[in-house]
């Protein structure tokens, strides 16, 4: 056997004798104990007593002894009952099990004792050969010592990365979607680079019908990336059910990322509103690849590229919000896709999937466009791993929005009936400057406990009711201005100059659930301050639109009569009054 001492480890020295060994030696011959303990003491070894089998492995997992020298010419018994219980607990503290068999010893006799001891030593031996020994038994026993403490801290670290990923995709599926609707328009694939994607994907549906869309890809891999992409998803999911537009929801992220993310923690972001009844698309992109509309036949019938810095750059005098719209007319699908997808690499090592290979994917009829996009994915990187995360999402973009399904449900007699209340409240120009009213409408939908199934058409009503009185009757704006080139950038420009100067005029809702006929009817009430308008000229308008067709003209007075049981203008326009049945009488 080779006595050349292997070199430890960085930060471990190498003892200069056996000094430091604590020996326990297991011998009944007297003369021979007495010949070996002379020569461990020469080496300066500690020799440690023991009366058995079990105070020696005591002795030994304790630290105390750092080798155990059994004589076989007691017969290997012992020797099996120390293997044993050595392997019962693997010790903290490593220590050597060494055989001192007799110069007679043969082939036979040194093989029993594979697997049973570590080394063994043939008698009769000299004090330089015992103390050569006991020092590599020492270098040997820091070696396990010092990888038994790594392999301790390694499975630590990976126990807490488990617990860090576990939390994390926790979170992360607390944060998506719930809405049934919004979900049958999606279909996504995601491929994390590591446990962790990076990349989050979501679709969700707006209290008045718009499906609102988002692609985040975070910074980096794994849980930071995962990490940095998780208020951008809880911002998504939480103003979208409020009402908010994608404009305001971009901000909010950025403002968000900005305050509680490191300054390197960045996110592109892809966000849109599809308008399912106008047949509009809202879109804001910050650092993604192009986003594509794509017709019935995988056609390119519209491309939105990135025109924003990516989320958590900006602070919020330079962030730009604004969105691009359009109009499409036949049923599409949007494709949003993250840059781990033109970043992965050919078969070749040279080329990556770039706009060529994608276009190539999509081209064909809708149904399975997503398993042509990996499929094709798939064959040009020869089935490896992807460097960097990457996802593909494609949502429907239908010519009308999805109906609810309809399920009949019996109740018990007095069940599922609203409590009869009323309320009334002012706004005033302080109250009007600082209130968003989407989600005003929203909130205001869902705590007077409105039944789920029509919270969608009470939103519609509440909501543009509101907006026509604040615009049209506080604000005085001309709606003529709409119909001009250009006219909807100069409405808002208008509405907000006139909204921030505001210093006077109010509106007054008032809200009332009343039975009639057997059934429950909800009444709104909104009266302005404003000069009022020609009722007459606006009555006309509205006869002459009907159906399918009036809804699709936009989210106007049209909408709202088309969801309404009733609805009537008086004061010359200043107050409307709007009747919706919440359960059907008998």
């Amino acid at each position: 056997m080779d006595l050349t001492s292997p070199p430890l480890p960085a930060g471990h020295s190498a003892p200069e004798s056996a000094a430091r060994a604590g020996v326990i030696l297991i011998d009944s011959d007297p003369a021979a104990r007495r010949a070996l303990q002379g020569m461990l003491e020469a080496n300066g070894a500690r020799l440690l007593a023991a009366s058995s089998v079990a105070e020696a492995v005591e002795l030994a997992d304790r630290g105390e002894a750092a080798v155990v020298l059994y004589a076989m010419s007691d017969g290997d018994g012992a020797l099996r009952a120390l293997a044993e219980r050595r392997l019962e607990n693997r010790p903290a503290c490593p220590w050597t099990l060494v055989a001192l068999v007799p110069a007679s010893a043969g082939e036979a006799d040194i093989e029993r004792l594979h697997g049973l001891a570590d080394d063994f030593l043939q008698m009769p031996l000299s004090v330089g050969w015992l103390g050569a020994r006991l020092r590599i038994y020492l270098r040997m026993g820091a070696y396990v010592e010092h990888t038994q403490a790594q392999r301790t801290m390694l499975m630590r670290h990976q126990d807490e990365a488990e617990e860090e990923q576990r939390i994390a995709s926790y979170l992360i599926s607390r944060l998506e979607g719930l809405d049934p609707l919004a979900e049958r328009l999606m279909h996504a694939w995601v491929s994390p680079a590591h446990h962790l994607s990076g990349d989050v994907v979501a679709v969700a549906r707006s209290p008045d019908d718009r499906i609102h869309v988002l692609l985040a890809d975070g910074t980096g891999h794994g849980l930071a990336a995962a990490i940095s992409v998780l208020p951008v998803s809880e911002v998504f999911h939480r103003m979208t059910d409020r009402g908010f537009d994608i404009a305001s929801i971009v901000t909010e992220m950025n403002r968000k990322l900005r305050s509680c993310m490191p300054a390197d923690r960045f996110v592109a972001c892809a966000a849109a509103s599809i308008d399912m009844r106008d047949r509009v698309i809202e879109l804001w992109n910050g650092g993604c690849p192009p986003v594509m509309l794509l017709g019935s036949d995988g056609s390119m019938e519209h491309l939105w590229r990135s025109r924003h810095m990516a989320l958590g750059i900006l602070d919020d005098k330079d962030f730009d919000s604004a969105v691009e719209r359009f109009a499409y007319r036949e049923q599409s699908q949007l494709m949003v896709v993250s840059d781990g997808l033109s970043e992965a690499l050919g078969q070749d090592g040279k080329h990556r999937f770039g706009d060529r290979e994608l276009l190539e994917a999509v081209r064909g009829e809708a149904a399975p466009r997503l398993s042509r996009v990996v499929s094709r994915l798939q064959a040009f990187t020869g089935g490896r791993a992807l460097e960097d995360d990457a996802s593909v999402l494609l949502v429907d973009c239908l010519l009308e929005p999805l109906a609810e399904p309809v399920v009949e449900t019996r109740a018990a007699p007095g069940s599922g009936r609203m409590s009869h209340w009323a309320l009334e409240m002012r706004l005033g120009p302080t109250q009007l400057r600082k209130l968003t009213l989407a989600p005003f409408a929203s909130s205001l939908v869902e705590q007077l406990g409105i039944p789920r199934s029509l919270r969608s058409n009470v939103y519609c009503m509440l909501s543009e009711l509101l907006a026509n009185a604040l615009d049209y009757g506080v604000l005085g704006l001309d709606p003529a201005v709409l119909d001009m080139p250009g006219g909807r950038e100069r409405f808002r420009e208008d509405r907000a100059t006139r909204l921030a100067e505001l210093s006077s005029g109010s509106l007054w809702i008032k809200a009332a659930v009343e039975p009639f006929g057997g059934g429950e009817y909800l009444q709104v009430e909104i009266e302005d301050s404003g000069t009022g308008f020609d009722i007459e000229s606006l009555e006309a308008r509205l006869a002459g639109l009907g159906g399918a067709d009036a809804v699709r003209r936009g989210r106007g007075l049209e909408l709202v009569r088309s969801v309404c049981t009733e609805l009537r203008f008086d004061q010359r326009g200043r107050r409307v009054v709007a009747i919706i049945a919440l359960s059907a009488g008998r």
